[in-house]
């Protein structure tokens, strides 16, 4: 704190003794007030857990900021990368190029709907159609879609977007990782291990394919002859043959069919990609078999979409190098609040085995490297899928660490908190889905498409436990019992019971923590008996604070996270001492510490700022009439002699010695101000206020057992043995230390704290 607030503070407190009574008029009255805390009155102290509180909320704030750009940075990389806004125009142009609808001016009809639909698009009666490929269910149907619709297709597909460069390959690899030899046409060049993918002069390359044939090039797909060759070229290797052995129509024929059965055991058949100044779109066609002993010929299709840009590569260079600076500031970030958070081996080991850092810190940092790492030998479309739910990820991770600000603070304290029922709910609710899939799968699994497999069906009772289940018609007509069952089963066990436990769960958790948070906020604040000394300073001087945090980790005139390990240490060892006094929940309690003492955790500059904020003055004395609860357990502690009060006029509590004296006021601000420093060595006469004899690191709790009838020799100066009388003795001269209990039995179980590890 600078020099100009200190005399400030000490002119407060020397004015008069009217500084305790307007304490007392403020709220620091004895009457109520919380058990006995340490210190004589006039006597100055620190509050450590509100320096910790505001250090841990800046901290957050650092943590937010950094682990949101990272987020933002990685996102907009992704999203240039998978260009879906432009792939989705790709993609209509296909859609009508496969419909027909640029050939002819009438709207086609599906060959579901018109079994005499030929693959050249036209019925018996000459009207238009055309062939969906994810609705094919034979062997023979692929075949012939490879044959005759794909350069179908090519031709449709030219006329839609003429300037569109178009390929057609067996392989799902990312562009990257192809070469020439793996397309069956290509009206683009393509090399493996470059992003580079140019336009070919497509009638010098045509003539130079045709004059010799080969499934070590790649016609261009702008001649649908060569197409169809180039397919039977790729059928007759898979049959076997060589390119120039002469093949009739049944030959040719049963190499497509080798050609597509090899592709279907792959579970893939062919895939179209579509360039506009390469920015490509791919078209996948998949295929796999229902059973191939048993119905060799049927088959299940599906088409899968992707988008890609590969025109801009230095942009994403760029994004790409600026998202692993940001990881790795991230990292930083994450490994020094590891150190400062956890002074001791047990705790870092706590820290590290929490489910928080195993289950989302770890991953939202290891998942999009490895997805990275693992991007080309993948395809694009299992790539965007893995990068999706990495954002997915991203976002909950940075969800959790917005809880630092007001608008994510009570949403990710409720789910903190709901999260060990939840869990528990929910592996319950999944064996009672589970169970009645299968159920309904042994009703309806012969005959309904949506009881299928045990997949479907599962898929189809989660959803009847989020918004109920209709009467399912189809099931009625053939098993009107078996359906009647269904349906009253679903709605009445889970969706009008278990989803309640859900929502019961959730709106108890947000009760709890509006509860807990209120605890928490009286646990920060200046304890009863206490006034403030300190002062937060201006908002100019709080903001350059602010800044300094979260631009070069500097808090109170020192390394940031070297402070905050230096108050964790004193925190620490004060709750494990209260601990071993037989206190319950220490870590809810206040921690007082004397100048000297704070000096010694933190150093003179952190700690002459620190006490410029958070320094309190003792305004009540200790009437020794609300000792704390203990444990059954411990050592056994034995009364010290009440100290003096006496009684006003009105009948209220009033303190029976002087206010503050003039010499540790003025020590105190000379410590504020620099002249006069604290440490080994320096004069502790005047600032050092009843130093105690047992605690080195002042606790704010009681040492104290309620009084008894007689006094033990231990604390009249009577020689005395035992170990009852050897552990009462330091506490006699401790002085009236002793810590508010919160109501809240769930105090110590605080939701955010328990969920990331640091309780």
């Amino acid at each position: 704190m600078p020099a100009p607030v200190a005399p400030r503070l000490v002119h407060r407190l020397l004015s008069t003794s009217s500084a305790l009574r307007r304490a007392r008029s403020e709220g620091y009255d004895a009457r109520g007030s919380p058990p006995q805390l340490r210190g004589e009155p006039g006597e100055v102290y620190v509050a450590l857990r509100p320096a910790v509180h505001d250090l841990d909320q800046a901290e957050g704030v650092k943590g937010f900021v950094l682990f949101a750009l990272y987020f933002s940075a990685y996102f907009v990389l992704q999203a240039v990368r998978i260009d879906a806004a432009w792939g989705r125009s790709t993609l209509q142009w296909f859609e009508e190029a496969r419909r027909g609808d640029v050939v002819t001016d009438v709207p086609p009809v599906s060959a579901l709907l018109e079994p005499s639909c030929g693959w050249r698009g036209v019925s018996r009666d000459g009207e238009p159609c055309f062939w969906p490929f994810e609705h094919l269910t034979r062997v023979s149907q692929v075949v012939d879609f490879v044959g005759a619709g794909i350069p179908q297709l090519l031709t449709a597909m030219r006329i839609a977007c003429p300037r569109c460069d178009l390929a057609l390959t067996q392989s799902a690899a990312d562009m990257e990782r192809l070469n020439l030899t793996d397309f069956v046409c290509s009206d683009f060049s393509s090399e493996s291990g470059t992003d580079a993918y140019p336009t070919r002069a497509c009638a010098v390359e045509n003539a130079r394919w045709a004059a010799a044939p080969s499934t070590s090039s790649a016609p261009c797909c702008d001649d649908a002859r060569l197409v169809r060759f180039s397919l039977e070229l790729m059928g007759a290797a898979a049959m076997g043959d060589r390119p120039e052995a002469p093949r009739d129509a049944e030959r040719a024929r049963a190499g497509a069919r080798a050609f597509v059965e090899s592709a279907i055991d792959g579970g893939y058949v062919v895939q179209l990609i579509v360039s506009r100044a390469q920015r490509m779109v791919g078209i996948e066609h998949h295929a796999r078999w229902v059973s191939k002993e048993w119905s060799p010929d049927r088959v299940v299709t599906r088409l899968a979409y992707w988008s890609y840009r590969y025109d801009d590569w230095r942009t994403q260079a760029q994004l790409a190098r600026l998202t692993t600076a940001l990881a790795l500031l991230c990292v930083t970030h994450e490994l020094i609040r590891l150190w400062a958070h956890n002074p001791s081996k047990r705790a870092l080991l706590r820290r590290l085995g929490s489910s928080y850092w195993l289950l989302l810190t770890v991953p939202s940092f290891a998942l999009p490297a490895l997805a990275e790492l693992t991007q080309r030998p993948i395809s694009v479309s299992s790539y965007t899928l893995w990068v999706s739910a990495n954002e997915l990820l991203m976002f909950v991770r940075c969800f959790h660490e917005g809880h630092v600000l007001p608008p994510f603070k009570v949403i990710v304290l409720t789910l903190a908190n709901a999260a060990g029922q939840l869990l528990s709910f929910s592996i319950a609710m999944l064996c009672a889905i589970a169970v009645l899939a299968a159920v309904f799968v042994q009703l309806f699994g012969a005959w309904h498409p949506a009881y299928a497999s045990f997949g479907m069906a599962f898929t189809r009772v989660f959803t009847s436990f989020t918004v109920g289940a209709e009467v399912d018609e189809d099931a009625m007509r053939v098993s009107p019992a078996g359906a009647a069952l269904a349906h009253y089963v679903t709605n009445l066990f889970l969706f009008l019971i278990v989803s309640q436990f859900f929502i019961a769960i959730v709106v108890g958790s947000f009760d709890a923590t509006r509860e807990v948070e209120r605890e928490l906020r009286r646990y920060r604040e200046i304890p009863s008996g206490y006034a403030p000394f300190g002062s937060p300073g201006p908002t100019p001087r709080r903001l350059a604070d602010a800044l300094g945090y979260l631009c070069a980790y500097r808090a109170h005139g020192g390394w940031a996270p070297l402070v905050v390990r230096g108050l964790e240490r004193a925190i620490r060892r004060a709750e494990r001492l209260s601990f071993d006094a037989g206190i319950d929940c220490p870590g809810m309690h206040p921690v007082m510490l004397t100048l000297p003492e704070l000096v010694a955790a933190v150093g003179a500059d952190s700690a002459r700022s620190i006490a410029a904020r958070y320094a309190v003055v003792r305004v009540k004395p200790d009437d020794g009439d609300n000792d704390p609860p203990r444990r059954a357990r411990g050592p056994s502690f034995e009364p010290r002699p009440q100290r003096g009060t006496s009684t006003d006029s009105a009948g209220g509590d009033v303190d029976a010695r002087p206010p503050p004296a003039a010499s540790i006021l003025s020590c105190v601000g000379e410590f504020l101000s620099g002249a006069q420093p604290l440490g080994d060595g320096a004069p502790r006469a005047k600032c050092q206020p009843t130093p105690p004899a047992a605690l080195p690191y002042g606790l704010a709790r009681a040492v104290r057992a309620r009084p008894a009838p007689t006094q033990p020799a231990a604390c009249d100066g009577a020689s005395g043995a035992g170990p009852g009388v050897a552990a009462a003795r330091p506490w006699c001269a401790a002085g009236a230390w002793a810590a508010p209990e919160p109501s809240s039995p769930r105090h110590h179980a605080h939701a955010l704290g328990r969920w990331t590890g640091r309780v």
